[in-house]
């Protein structure tokens, strides 16, 4: 393939280009090209394109779909501020509660329900499938190819009764707004004296925002739980066609809390459990909650060695999935679900420990990095160690 520079770019290799209907892409395929772009120079690489239906869906009010403005800085500072290392420390007790909540639904009906169809939004009582609904609805509309008025822009101005991308984006965003008024009045106004996420995000977003409006938009990128609840679906199909690596998390987990006392925390502050820890990693190895993050654009020319040409205006595109699956990193058998990838001899006299240069990249990279992974982290190791502890119990 050729690009707009009438430079080449390999069929395969660490970037790929691509030209869909005029737009300049450039899909990032491996780890190190990930860090050296994306880490190294966040500034060139942390805006992101128009997209004409995320707009009409309220994508300005949500900070993952924000450009790269003071905006998104205020509401990316705000965010960190209650979801960084030491403060996800606040939430063990609603997370362990929420898992234990969910093994108790999962012993009333053994299913987990994912998320709706991306393009059909669908709001319930249920408040987690009505989020991963949301989420997929934004990230569903800003994928290369979704929508022709993308590649048409013209197209923006036809009234809805001709566009029924428009007609739908319009209802949606109604009412998505109304759902997000209904979970800030209850997370302000409620009653519970327990640590709220998206409470403390809306204290301190208040002290920036305005337009109560917008900021219960925003919330968005705090709440969306379709990701873990993804998660912990490919961990029950996981465990069904991996009995061994089920067992072996069993052994550990009996060792260090035992049968009478269900994991918390609190119970476990200074222990590392590190197969179960790799289970983690490799739960979002083996299936990345988004494949591919949402894209984002090159704001000046650009080169990645010496052969690969980034033009300016390019949507830059992670391609998460294949660079979880490079056997130059994992090894030949990625298709596996095999934590022990993660794993090394101890040290310290113990089995095995994490490896240190193994972190996972499923959260994405630079300035747009989800700025909610340890809380995400901290809940899935919590509702794994949770199902494993309920699960089996006769054995």
């Amino acid at each position: 393939m050729v690009c707009s520079r009438n430079l080449s770019f390999p069929t395969l290799g660490p970037l790929i280009y691509l030209n869909l209907c005029g737009q300049d892409v450039i899909v990032i395929n491996s780890r190190p090209a990930a860090l050296e772009i994306l880490e190294r120079r966040p500034a060139m690489y942390s805006d992101r394109p128009r997209h004409i239906v995320c707009e009409y869906l309220g994508g300005e009010m949500a900070m993952p779909f924000t450009g790269y403005t003071k905006t998104w800085q205020n509401m990316r500072r705000a965010t960190h501020e209650v979801l960084h290392h030491q403060a996800a420390l606040h939430y063990h007790p609603v997370q362990t509660e929420e898992a234990i909540l969910l093994v108790q639904k999962l012993d009333r009906d053994s299913t987990i329900t994912v998320s709706e169809t991306p393009d059909k939004l669908l709001i319930t009582s249920d408040i987690l499938r009505s989020l991963a609904n949301i989420g997929h609805r934004f990230t569903s509309s800003v994928y290369p190819g979704s929508y022709l008025v993308e590649a048409l822009p013209i197209l923006e101005y036809l009234p809805e009764s001709l566009a029924k991308w428009k007609r739908d984006a319009v209802r949606d965003r109604k009412r998505m707004g109304e759902a997000f008024q209904s979970y800030y009045e209850e997370a302000v106004g409620g009653n519970s004296h327990s640590r709220c996420i998206s409470k403390e995000v809306i204290i301190e977003q208040l002290r920036n925002v305005e337009n109560r409006g917008s900021l219960c938009a925003r919330l968005t990128d705090t709440s969306l739980g379709g990701g873990l609840t993804t998660a912990l679906a490919y961990f029950i199909f996981a465990m069904t066609l991996y009995p061994r690596v089920q067992q072996k998390a069993h052994e550990e987990l009996d060792q260090v809390i035992g049968r009478t006392q269900n994991p918390m925390f609190s119970g476990m502050k200074n222990l590392r459990l590190p197969y179960i820890r790799a289970v983690v990693k490799e739960i979002l190895r083996w299936n990345p909650p988004l494949p591919v993050i949402v894209p984002r654009i090159a704001l000046e020319d650009d080169w990645y060695g010496e052969n690969y040409f980034i033009p300016k205006g390019a949507a830059i595109l992670e391609n998460l999935w294949g660079m979880n699956y490079d056997k130059d990193v994992y090894g030949p058998d990625v298709e596996e679900f095999r934590p022990e990838r993660f794993l090394q001899e101890s040290e310290k006299g113990d089995e095995y420990e994490l490896k240190p240069d193994m972190g996972t990249i499923s959260y994405g990279f630079g300035r747009r990095k989800c700025v909610g992974k340890y809380v995400a982290d901290n809940a899935l190791f919590i509702g794994i160690c949770t199902i494993l502890w309920a699960v089996n119990r006769g054995r």
